[in-house]
């Protein structure tokens, strides 16, 4: 082998290394938006069943998506009386925006995921045949 095959050799080798390294790296981001928005959804569950205070509101909260949450939540909000005006707007604010960015992580986890399997160097993934 003459030193340019050599050098190429070299070259593909370590542009494998850096795509394994970034497809690794994109895998760990996705992990960790999908895990904090599983965690907002199990927050949602909870702050309906406190607002709802009833002894059903667990097997209520447990069949909804993460929409209807918001929407309950913003409704319940809305009617109680025992919560104060600066709690209610407060709450009111962080619900409004939610669905927005419930959205973007929609996109983001189902694209990233699209895309890695398509074009990954992994096993299934579109250079090992997949």
């Amino acid at each position: 082998m003459d030193a340019v095959e050599q050098a190429r050799r070299e070259e593909f080798s370590r542009r494998e290394k850096a795509s394994s390294a970034a497809y690794d790296e994109m895998v760990a981001v996705v992990g960790k938006v999908a895990q904090a928005s599983a965690l907002v959804e199990v927050q949602l569950r909870q702050l309906m069943q406190t607002l709802l205070d009833s002894k059903y509101a667990k097997l209520v909260a447990a069949g909804l998506a993460t929409g209807d949450l918001i929407d309950t939540c913003t409704a319940l909000l809305k009617v109680n009386r025992e919560i104060g005006e600066d709690q209610r707007g407060e709450g009111l604010e962080l619900l409004g925006g939610l669905k927005d960015v419930l959205n973007v992580r929609n996109n983001l986890v189902h694209g990233l995921i699209a895309v890695l399997r398509a074009w990954s160097p992994r096993p299934g993934g579109r250079e090992a045949g997949g």
